[in-house]
């Protein structure tokens, strides 16, 4: 009996030791606040092949030595188009067709490659948006057309490396002097970031994938034609 008091003892102490630690809490609550607004910086040219923001290029404009023309502004934007160069031909009664010259790039760097169009997506809304083509008139060398010439871009192809589910691309487009035609159109929440859409997978493949045809009885006279290009890029509602 006096070995079970014992224990007792030291159990009524333990509690009370216990009980005289307990010490007063208290809570208090913070925030966190981060703020965004709208990007309107222009998006640089990158390698079509290898599409990584942070990896910019500088392609050259074989059509103008001053060129090219900067990308648009805003969230929503064209960063960049190739001008196309069929080169210099012989006139003939025969219908022919010319490719266009690669890409090139200030100081070589990266090599020739396809030319393409860039878009850059950044709104934050991603509703989608619809990119065209349009041949503002047929080839001309003052007032005289090049009756009949056709251009046709072929073997388009999209990369990004955005992460975002891809939009859909025509394969191939036959320009029409004055129609608009599609390139690309992104439905909700895809087409996110920058992508570029190249006309050809490599150097090798784009060799022939943008072409003019020009008919034999086109009626070419010496001198340089030349045509315009509108891109258009419209977000979708």
């Amino acid at each position: 009996m006096k070995k079970i008091t014992i224990l007792l003892t030291g159990l009524l102490l333990s509690s009370a030791v216990l009980g005289s630690l307990s010490v007063d809490a208290a809570t208090y609550s913070s925030n966190g606040v981060v703020n965004f607004e709208k990007d309107d910086t222009p998006t640089p040219p990158v390698d079509p092949v290898d599409p990584d923001p942070n990896k910019p290029v500088d392609p050259v404009d074989p059509t103008d030595p001053n060129g090219p023309e900067p990308g648009t502004p805003g969230p929503l934007s064209i960063d960049y188009a190739s001008s196309f160069d069929f080169g210099t031909q012989k006139i003939s009664t025969q219908t022919h067709t010319y490719n266009a010259a690669l890409q090139k790039y200030k100081n070589g760097t990266p090599a020739d490659g396809p030319n393409y169009v860039q878009v850059t997506d950044k709104t934050g809304l991603y509703t989608g948006w619809d990119l065209t083509v349009k041949q503002e008139s047929q080839f001309k060398k003052g007032t005289t057309d090049l009756t009949g010439a056709a251009m046709t871009l072929n073997k388009i192809k999209a990369k990004s490396i955005s992460g975002s589910a891809a939009p859909t691309t025509s394969t191939k487009v036959d320009l029409n002097p004055g129609d608009e035609h599609s390139i690309a159109s992104a439905a909700a929440g895809q087409g996110k970031g920058t992508w570029a859409f190249h006309f050809g997978e490599n150097a090798t493949d784009a060799a022939d994938a943008v072409s003019l045809t020009v008919p034999g009885t086109a009626n070419a006279e010496v001198g340089k034609y030349t045509t315009s290009l509108t891109w258009k890029l419209v977000a979708k509602p």
